[in-house]
C-alpha cells in the first residue's frame, strides 16, 4: 500500500505556478553563487586592506633615506665630496654618472623639442588645409595636450641638466633666471 502511495505522488505534476517558483529560486540562487564565486568576500576585504595601507603610506609622505639623497652646501650646491660616500661609490664614479646622465637629459631635451616643432608644424598644416568646422576644430583642441607634452618634457630635461651642469638643486625659476646658459649641453 505504501507503494501505491509513492507512485501515485510521484505521478502527480507541480502546478504551473509551482514550476514557476522553483525554477526562479534556482536562477537567483544559481545567480547569487556565480557573483559569489566571481567576487569572493575574503579577497574583497584583503584587497580593501591593502589599498588603506597603500593610501596611508601616500598620505604619510616619502620616508627619510639617507641611501639616496645628496648633500648640500651652505649655497645649495651639491656636495660632491659627501653625496660619493653617501652613495658607496668613487668620486670619479659619481662624475662619470653625472656626465652620462648630462648628454642623457641634453638629447631627451632636444629630441622632445624637435618633435614637439614638427607636431605644432603638422597640426598646423593640418589646421590650414581643413576648415573651421566643428569636427575639425574639436580634433585640433584635442591634440593640443599632446603637442604641449613634447614641450614639457624638453623643458624638464632641460631643467635637470641644468641642475647637473652648475650642480645647484634649484627650483624651475632658478633655471629660468639663472645667468647660466637656458640651452642644455
Amino acid at each position: 500500500m505504501a507503494r501505491d502511495t509513492f507512485e501515485k505522488s510521484a505521478q502527480v505534476r507541480p502546478s504551473f505556478v509551482g514550476r514557476t517558483w522553483r525554477g526562479a529560486k534556482a536562477a537567483v540562487r544559481m545567480s547569487f553563487s556565480g557573483t559569489f564565486a566571481a567576487f569572493p568576500a575574503a579577497a574583497i576585504r584583503e584587497n580593501a586592506r591593502v589599498i588603506r595601507l597603500l593610501f596611508n603610506q601616500v598620505r604619510s609622505g616619502p620616508e627619510e633615506n639617507n641611501r639616496n639623497r645628496s648633500f648640500r652646501t651652505e649655497n645649495g650646491r651639491i656636495a660632491l665630496a659627501a653625496t660619493p660616500f653617501n652613495l658607496a661609490m668613487s668620486d670619479a664614479t659619481l662624475e662619470m654618472r653625472i656626465r652620462a646622465r648630462r648628454r642623457q637629459t641634453a638629447l631627451l631635451s632636444y629630441g622632445s623639442f624637435v618633435l614637439g616643432c614638427a607636431f605644432v608644424a603638422l597640426w598646423v598644416i593640418r589646421g590650414v588645409t581643413s576648415g573651421l568646422s566643428g569636427p575639425h576644430l574639436l580634433g585640433a583642441l584635442q591634440f593640443t595636450p599632446f603637442v604641449a607634452i613634447f614641450f614639457l618634457v624638453a623643458f624638464k630635461n632641460a631643467h635637470i641638466n641644468w641642475q647637473l651642469r652648475t650642480g645647484v638643486l634649484g627650483s624651475a625659476a632658478d633655471y629660468l633666471w639663472s645667468p647660466e646658459p637656458f640651452l642644455p649641453r
